[in-house]
């Protein structure tokens, strides 16, 4: 009786995962384009990388004149297509100073997935804000 028990739950789930289409394989993540801003004495690439539990940017920041001090977690915030504000969770990357630094920018992921997203980041390299904006769906 357990064997049939058993088999009766897997055909349950196969036919659940069928009719609803839900994938029983991880979501694969997704990375958009990378874009780059170059106003100012430094310039700015970011490339998002998303999965479904965490919104990554590889952020690298390049400069020949001035020491790169920003705390990126403090400067940088993520705006949706209704307005909506996100701060990061984690930076993971090279500490403040220096001419050339790389890093991960990590936030939780938005839900409902917006229609596009604008990473800002604020005073870097005397301009005020710095905007990248991807369209997500």
């Amino acid at each position: 009786m357990k064997k049939n028990h058993f088999v009766l739950i897997g055909l349950a789930v196969v036919a659940v995962t069928i009719f609803y289409g839900v994938s029983i394989k991880p979501a694969e993540p997704v990375s958009l384009t990378a874009l780059t801003v170059a106003d100012g004495p430094v310039s700015v690439t970011v490339t998002p990388i998303f999965s479904d539990t965490k919104w990554n940017f590889n952020v690298a920041l390049d400069t020949h004149s001035e020491e790169l001090n920003a705390d990126l977690t403090k400067v940088s915030v993520i705006v949706t297509d209704d307005g909506r504000e996100y701060l990061p969770i984690n930076w993971e990357g090279d500490p403040p100073g220096g001419h050339h630094r790389e890093g991960i920018l990590s936030f939780n992921p938005i839900v409902p997935q917006p229609r596009f997203i604008e990473l800002i980041l604020k005073d870097i390299g005397g301009v005020e804000e710095r905007g990248f904006l991807w369209m997500t769906s």
